[in-house]
């Protein structure tokens, strides 16, 4: 609600319109799009992308398309939040509406992507995981979401 504008995205009208209905800010623009691309908004603009329950349904293929559209969208030190399903959890088994995915081939497309992940939660879900990558941190990568961000001689001196 406090962002200077927000882009709500989605294949389905219906979805776009109950979200403006929800928010009801002026700060909204929908757009409906195909499902993996951007439409009308300008490369490197986006600081922060959030999906939840997006990826959970999608193939990787189709993942990476939407990986490679969204990078090219995020500013050179933006953040994306993903949340994807996980097919190696049983309640992600179970689910035949998710796709096929794991934190470990997540994390290899993202690596591939050169997508840096930053952090990464594998367990507070029982069908799915998340992961916060950032577009532009160089060789930063960090499958585990333990790396830290500092090297250890600036924590000493921090304490």
């Amino acid at each position: 609600r406090r962002a200077q504008h927000v882009y709500i995205i989605d294949p389905f009208e219906q979805m776009l319109n109950e979200t403006k209905i929800v928010f009801g800010q002026n700060n909204i623009t929908a757009i409906q799009n195909s499902g993996t691309d951007f439409p009308g908004i300008p490369e490197g603009s986006i600081n922060y992308l959030f999906t939840f329950d997006v990826f959970v349904h999608l193939d990787l293929e189709i993942i990476e398309q939407y990986l490679i559209n969204a990078k090219k969208i995020l500013h050179d030190h933006g953040t994306m939040f993903i949340h994807y399903g996980d097919k190696t959890k049983y309640e992600g088994a179970q689910n035949i509406g998710y796709a096929w995915n794991s934190p470990v081939e997540m994390n290899k497309l993202l690596k591939k992507l050169g997508l840096a992940v930053i952090a990464e939660n594998t367990t507070c879900f029982n069908n799915s995981a998340f992961v916060l990558v950032k577009k532009g941190a160089g060789e930063l990568y960090c499958p585990s979401g333990t790396l830290p961000l500092l090297p250890k001689e600036e924590y000493e001196i921090i304490k």
